[in-house]
């Protein structure tokens, strides 16, 4: 049978299979859609294998799960799930302005945010987690490049802490994430701090410091914000890069010391490695 194509599924087998198997387990076996199955059950009143057995399939391994077993519905109300509701503190600046420069969303039947920084950097993911209060776990893992690049991955399944991050601009992908401009003005430095530790460089020995992405709206709200607190006349330049993408960078007019005080010097959280060199230049 041809996957999604219209078509008849015989009782006896139905009956037989749901005494066995899941919906999706039947729709792989019988290579139909999940749909289909569904359709053709309530069509001859038969029960799914959880409502006759009052358990449930797991989904990848197939392994039957008891009553309790298995990943509950995350909590509408619980610190994960609300987090990023309402932005009105430093730290939650902070991780709005890292993923926005390096997280996006999945929005397929598993709704959830993922976020990958190069270890070591990525230990402030796990400050993320637990600001979260959240279960999930940050995975160190290997990218098969030509450094063999170790990266540290959080992903955090929640479709309501998903669509939280959508209004404040986070996409499925990073290259189109939006800036977010509703912040007060004492907020802002965390979330630009966010971008800068996300997709920024500083370098103290060849006193370098920009800020470069793919998003135009995330170079607006520096040039804007930059600007109008330290009256510094921004300089932005683009390239296309070899996917056709442009890459937009952005420069401080010749006042990087003064940008670097203004995020680094006291701030709640930041990447380790960043905060370090920015402090090197402003001590140096």
């Amino acid at each position: 049978m041809a996957q999604g194509k219209a078509t008849s599924i015989e009782k006896d087998l139905l009956e037989s299979l749901t005494n066995e198997f899941s919906d999706t387990q039947i729709s792989r076996k019988l290579e139909v859609s999940v749909s289909t199955v569904f359709l053709w059950r309530k069509k001859y009143g038969i029960q799914s294998f959880t409502e006759k057995t009052r358990n449930r399939q797991n989904r990848s391994s197939g392994r039957v799960l008891m009553p309790g077993e298995g990943t509950p519905h995350k909590d509408i109300n619980s610190i994960e799930s609300t987090y990023f509701k309402d932005i009105d503190c430093a730290t939650k600046a902070y991780f709005l302005g890292l993923i926005a420069s390096d997280g996006s969303l999945h929005a397929g039947a598993d709704k959830y945010l993922s976020i990958e920084l190069k270890d070591p950097d990525c230990c402030v993911l796990e400050k993320l987690a637990s600001e979260l209060q959240s279960n999930s776990k940050l995975v160190i893992y290997t990218r098969r490049d030509k450094n063999n690049t170790r990266y540290g991955r959080l992903r955090v399944y929640n479709r309501t802490l998903v669509s939280h991050l959508k209004l404040l601009g986070i996409t499925s992908n990073t290259t189109k994430n939006q800036a977010f401009w509703s912040l007060p003005e004492s907020l802002r430095l965390h979330y630009l701090r966010g971008l800068m530790d996300g997709d920024g460089c500083i370098k103290t020995e060849t006193k370098t410091l920009y800020f470069g992405s793919c998003s135009r709206s995330l170079i607006a709200v520096w040039d804007k914000w930059v600007s109008e607190r330290l009256k510094v006349s921004c300089s932005i330049t683009q390239k296309t890069l070899k996917s056709g993408k442009t890459f937009y960078t952005i420069t401080f007019g010749g006042k990087p010391k003064e940008v670097l005080t203004w995020l680094y010097e006291n701030n709640s959280v930041s990447i380790p490695r960043k905060r370090q060199e920015a402090l090197r230049w402003l001590n140096g």
